[in-house]
């Protein structure tokens, strides 16, 4: 009896020692760049980028038995008069099955806020909500992060529900992510649908070759991003962005642009037909299997005809012999490879430079010995008349799980203030939109 009341009083001192700490950018780096839940939005690069923007930033944490326990980055921007918005990107760093943890950690932050003139704290955990299977459907017996939801309410935070779809706004609640270990790289590629294995394949022998940039080819990718949205009605960011991600993030962006080499293109198709009409020329005979044989590659010799007169439509978007295809932003953080943007000029995605993209930078994330490869955003939609399947689908191909998130949570810190400015912003909103008033029917 005497020990477990011991024990109980040993927590109890130990919570009170664990005040909240501010951190020097070192020691938040040190604790945050291994743990489980380390994402490239909760590090100091994400700290710095926010820096950038004039957003003031904060590292955070509690220390347990003299060794940090929990910790998160930090950032606050002004609102209207002397309130400010907090934010804690992809949530706090901690064991969210230690549940004095959790509380101890909201309690501190919630003080540090308003101490700032807090308005209100927002958070999105790195963390899964719930198990689901490569095709989206809930794994029945699988793990569910329920209680975690739960925990976080009783600490005074609302959540913000179980939502799908795009939002730029919000960081992505689903993310399609691709399993590295213990698979060597022809494991991974054998596990790739046929479709993907074959567009694969396909852009090796179209040429596709992969390079790698600075900032300065920052330009040519916003045209490519740019074409993408309009070709399949998304937002995006804007070149700024991306050139802060550079000054952030420094080594750990990687921009892959994807063009094809016209003279190595003309070189392969010439080849091919020599070996074609080589083997057509040693049929001899008669039979309808040869006649079948003789035909298909007749049809063959006629398509790479076709493309060696495409190849001087192709001489049109040539730059010094290369024609630039698609290009894509990736970042490296911790054991994950990410893949933030990217798009295809729609009149080349029949050369499939994406998939020759996809493909050289998982072999780069296996042999830089990280864990996963994380191809981000999806919409969470399943289903093929949905909107963001084929963003899905893509993914899918390369055998990736669907991974979703517990989802924002917001805590006001002045609920009387909050409720007030909550108003006046649903006001402004519908301002911007006449005839949507509350209570006004639009057609």
């Amino acid at each position: 009896m005497w020990e477990n009341e011991k024990e109980q009083i040993r927590k109890v001192i130990c919570m009170a020692l664990s005040a909240l700490l501010e951190l020097s950018e070192k020691e938040y780096d040190a604790f945050a760049s291994v743990h489980p839940y380390a994402n490239f939005l909760n590090s100091i690069y994400s700290g710095r980028k926010f820096a950038l923007r004039g957003w003031d930033v904060h590292y955070v944490g509690i220390c347990r038995d003299g060794e940090m326990a929990a910790a998160t980055l930090l950032v606050s921007v002004k609102l209207h008069g002397s309130y400010r918005y907090f934010y804690a990107p992809r949530g706090f760093l901690l064991d969210y099955a230690d549940h004095e943890l959790p509380q101890a950690m909201c309690q501190g932050v919630k003080q540090f806020a308003k101490e700032r003139s807090g308005l209100y704290l927002k958070i999105d955990p790195y963390v899964p909500y719930q198990e689901h299977d490569q095709d989206g459907k809930v794994v029945e017996d699988g793990f569910c992060n329920q209680k975690i939801v739960d925990d976080l309410q009783s600490c005074g935070f609302a959540h913000q529900g179980f939502t799908r779809g795009y939002d730029m706004a919000n960081q992505c609640r689903w993310m399609s992510v691709l399993d590295l270990r213990n698979k060597d790289e022809e494991t991974l590629f054998q596990r790739f649908d046929a479709q993907t294995r074959w567009a694969i394949r396909r852009a090796q022998r179209n040429q596709i070759k992969l390079t790698q940039a600075g900032p300065e080819k920052l330009p040519d990718f916003m045209r490519i991003i740019d074409h993408t949205a309009a070709r399949r009605g998304f937002d995006t960011q804007d070149e700024t962005y991306y050139r802060e991600l550079f000054q952030a993030y420094g080594s750990q962006v990687k921009l892959i642009l994807a063009e094809m080499d016209l003279s190595a293109y003309q070189r392969a198709i010439r080849k091919e037909q020599m070996q074609k009409q080589t083997e057509l020329s040693e049929i001899h005979g008669y039979s309808r299997k040869r006649a079948r044989h003789q035909k298909m590659l007749r049809e063959e010799l006629d398509q790479l005809q076709q493309k060696l007169r495409e190849v001087r439509q192709l001489e049109l978007y040539a730059q010094e012999g290369k024609v630039f295809m698609g290009g894509g932003i990736f970042i490296c953080y911790g054991q994950e490879m990410i893949y933030l943007a990217g798009g295809t000029y729609g009149r080349f995605l029949h050369f499939h430079p994406a998939y020759a993209m996809q493909w050289h930078m998982i072999r780069a994330a296996k042999h830089a010995g990280m864990r996963a490869y994380n191809f981000y955003g999806i919409s969470g939609s399943f289903e093929k008349d949905q909107d963001g399947y084929g963003v899905f689908a893509f993914k899918r191909g390369f055998h990736a799980d669907v991974v979703e998130l517990l989802g924002d949570f917001l805590m006001p810190l002045r609920p009387w203030t909050w409720r007030a400015y909550r108003l006046m912003q649903e006001l402004k909103r519908h301002i911007k939109k006449p005839g949507s008033l509350p209570g006004k029917q639009t057609d």
